[in-house]
């Protein structure tokens, strides 16, 4: 069984404010390349869950051992949350989870109307 490391870190500082344009970013340093950290699998927990939720849509550039990634940021709802972040090779098991990250949805007005 060939074994895998990878080590997530996020781009976002603890505490930050997400809006709906927002992207989740992180940097793959034990990637050798962006081709190959955006053949990974990344899935996201969310608030402590054990329930991995998929990441698609990732995007990745640089060389090791700058190789950063980003995605549209998922949709969660407003409030405060904590967010980890696995990877995995299309071949191997899913590695240990990111240092977490608290952010807060910030949303928008809703059902704006005219009376």
């Amino acid at each position: 069984m060939r074994r895998m490391l990878i080590v997530l870190g996020f781009v976002a500082m603890a505490g930050v404010s997400a809006l709906a344009a927002s992207k989740l970013a992180w940097d793959m340093a034990t990637a050798p390349d962006a081709a190959t950290a955006q053949g990974y699998l990344y899935k996201y927990y969310l608030d402590g869950g054990s329930t991995p939720v998929p990441i698609v849509g990732v995007t990745c550039s640089g060389v090791s051992p700058s190789v950063s990634c980003s995605v549209t940021f998922p949709t969660i709802p407003a409030g405060p949350h904590t967010l980890t972040l696995t990877a995995a090779d299309p071949t191997g098991p899913e590695s240990a989870a990111s240092t977490v990250l608290s952010f807060k949805v910030v949303g928008g007005p809703g059902n704006v109307r005219i009376q």
